[in-house]
């Protein structure tokens, strides 16, 4: 139980089978249990009064009303099991900060933190509210959920229903309209996976995937952790996309017979096909898996992915891929029903080390964020949990429909520093920008990144030449630099110096000393025969100190 819900006695409550898009999730969260990746929801900035006890009483009436909030969690015989309360009384959790320290960023800071707390134990009432009250005009409330509760379609669905709630009881009523079951949902999964609809999603995905893709992305080289496959924790890099360039994407389109997220999926692919060295790209699309009125309106944990697997032709244009994505895509949603958790298991992923066939998803987020409650406004404000699974997650956040979208990156940072995150975001943005005038260029000849950058990376960085003397040995120009700077770095590898100048300057004198009394002369050639290493580098400046000329030899070579 946590801080927001206190439950009801639980006898004459059914229990039930966790949905097969809640397996996946409960089993890895019980196989991390420390970890929050499974937190989702969101935070609305609200400006003006709000009655805290009304507030408090339109989300117990909401969740008495949605029998997902009512679900309870339990352990039996080593799996999951839930059961529907009758009945639960909401304790909304108030935290007060003064309009100064939320003007300093603490109130943030505490969201966030509050945000990334997990679950315990994983049983119980998985979800709670808090407000944060900054002054008389100015709140924060804060939903956070566990995956297995609700997807972020049931967080919308929420929050309105909080809102209509809200806005009933300051008129006098406190009648709230009977949310649609999800027990209903669970009874059309159990029928969908003894279906023959089942077996054709199945064989449809094994077929895709007969071979396996390589992983697109690869750890850091300098990054330290644990285990190698241990999850490490991940950062977010944020823009926002000017609506006028957002609705201009979007006409085009449509005028296509295409969406924005063919557009958006097909500059993703291009720019990772391009910079990896690849013909294909998996993408991870998070799909809403409701696929009538009803399961629309119904709050719940419905949702699963897609793996997009995408060829890629570097002749095509970029429209053409565009096309070429928008037919994969419709393919794959007629079998998007089919448990991501169950393909990898199909599949046998976890025994190749990997988590997922995607290193890189694409999410696109589409709600109306302006609630009012009473005379209030409200802004949605996006929270993240800090340990993204996939290495790079890209989410497209329209939540205004008058202000600028939200383009997130959220990546782990085994994969990505912040600078590496951000360079990506520029490019993406710099790739979208070019659509609407370059949508006809080969996608083997589409500009990656954008003018600006390129005159820094091609004329600004190569603008290396420098005066120096023309008259002194390479050797004695390093020996100078020994003398200025003996204590400093002069080699370095992924794991950081290895040798300061004084180091590698002795070991370099002792090194042609002993090559002298080998009988080398000026002018000498001496063979080198080392890889990449500090030796190497030793070897070279020795033989240039006793006056030889190194002839390097790939050590790879086959032997004569």
């Amino acid at each position: 139980m946590d801080s927001s819900t206190e439950m009801l006695p639980t006898q004459d409550c059914a229990t039930h089978e966790l949905a097969s898009v809640q397996q996946g999730i409960w089993l890895d969260q019980i196989a991390h249990p420390d970890l929050p990746y499974y937190n989702i929801g969101m935070s609305l900035e609200i400006k003006g009064e709000i009655d805290i006890p009304l507030f408090e009483k339109a989300i117990e009436l909401v969740a008495n009303n949605h029998d997902a909030l009512r679900l309870s969690f339990s352990h039996e015989g080593g799996i999951g099991r839930q059961r529907v309360l009758p009945e639960v009384k909401v304790k909304l959790e108030v935290v007060e900060f003064t309009e100064a320290e939320a003007d300093a960023g603490l109130a943030m800071e505490y969201l966030r933190n509050a945000f990334r707390q997990p679950f315990p134990e994983l049983t119980g009432q998985l979800w709670e509210a808090r407000m944060v009250r900054c002054g008389p005009n100015r709140h924060y409330w804060l939903n956070r959920y566990h995956h297995l509760v609700t997807d972020g379609i049931g967080v919308a669905l929420i929050g309105h229903a909080v809102g209509a709630a809200y806005n009933g009881l300051l008129a006098g009523n406190d009648e709230v309209a009977q949310g649609h079951s999800y027990l209903s949902f669970l009874e059309d999964d159990r029928a969908y996976l003894q279906s023959s609809r089942y077996e054709r999603d199945r064989e449809f995905w094994q077929e895709t995937y007969a071979q396996l893709p390589p992983s697109l992305l690869q750890r850091r080289a300098d990054f330290k952790t644990g285990q190698a496959n241990e999850l490490a924790p991940s950062a977010q890099v944020q823009a926002m996309l000017p609506r006028a360039l957002y609705n201009a994407l979007t006409e085009f389109a449509s005028e296509r017979s295409l969406s924005v997220a063919h557009v958006l999926i097909s500059v993703v692919a291009t720019y990772f096909c391009r910079t990896v060295g690849v013909d294909e790209m998996v993408i991870g699309m998070p799909v809403h898996n409701r696929t009538n009125a009803r399961t629309k309106e119904t709050a719940g944990m419905f949702s699963s992915v897609s793996p997009i697997r995408l060829p890629v032709d570097l002749d095509a244009s970029l429209l053409d891929l565009m096309h070429a994505a928008g037919g994969q895509l419709r393919r794959c949603y007629r079998h998007q029903r089919f448990p991501i958790a169950e393909l990898n298991r199909i599949l046998r992923l976890a025994q190749t080390g990997r988590r997922q066939l995607f290193d890189v998803s694409l999410s696109f987020e589409s709600l109306d964020g302006d609630d009012q409650f009473g005379g209030t406004s409200s802004t949605v404000i996006t929270m993240d949990n800090g340990y993204e699974q996939t290495p790079m997650a890209i989410f497209v956040r329209d939540y205004h429909p008058f202000e600028d979208v939200h383009l997130d990156f959220n990546f782990n940072t085994a994969y990505y520093s912040v600078e590496e995150a951000r360079l990506l975001q520029q490019r993406i943005v710099s790739m979208l920008e070019a659509v609407l005038e370059q949508h006809d260029t080969p996608v083997g000849d589409y500009p990656l990144m954008s003018a600006a950058e390129r005159q820094r990376l091609q004329v600004e960085f190569n603008a290396t030449a420098r005066e120096y003397p023309r008259d002194v040995l390479i050797h004695t120009l390093f020996e100078q630099q020994v003398e200025q700077r003996p204590h400093h770095c002069a080699v370095r590898g992924d794991c950081g110096p290895l040798l300061s100048y004084e180091q590698l300057n002795r070991q370099a004198n002792q090194l042609a000393h002993r090559l002298i009394e080998l009988g080398v002369k000026p002018d000498a050639r001496v063979a080198v025969c080392l890889k990449r290493s500090p030796e190497m580098v030793v070897a070279l400046l020795g033989v240039l100190k006793a006056g030889g000329a190194y002839v390097p030899i790939d050590p790879d070579l086959p032997s004569a």
